[in-house]
């Protein structure tokens, strides 16, 4: 990893992080899932979720290990 490295993950139907049909928020009021655009925002908001990203891997010109880690809250991901 001695060049910079980009990690998407799309968020589309098939995604984990998608609302579900039915889904309830933190405070466990109940919401459906509508088309409106805002729908993932809202969902990931209303949850609170936080994202833990782990990346292990072994640099190739060195043969160093390597280990990142961070946080994503909802407000991050775009």
């Amino acid at each position: 990893m001695s060049l910079p490295q980009v990690i998407v993950h799309r968020i589309d139907t098939t995604s984990p992080l998608a609302p579900k049909s039915v889904w309830h928020d933190k405070h466990a009021h109940v919401h459906e899932k509508s088309e409106a655009i805002d729908t993932t925002e809202a969902y990931l908001r209303g949850r609170d979720v936080e994202i833990i990203v782990q990346v292990e891997g072994i640099d190739e010109l060195t043969g160093q290990a390597l280990q990142a880690r961070h946080s994503y809250r909802w407000n991050d991901l775009a």
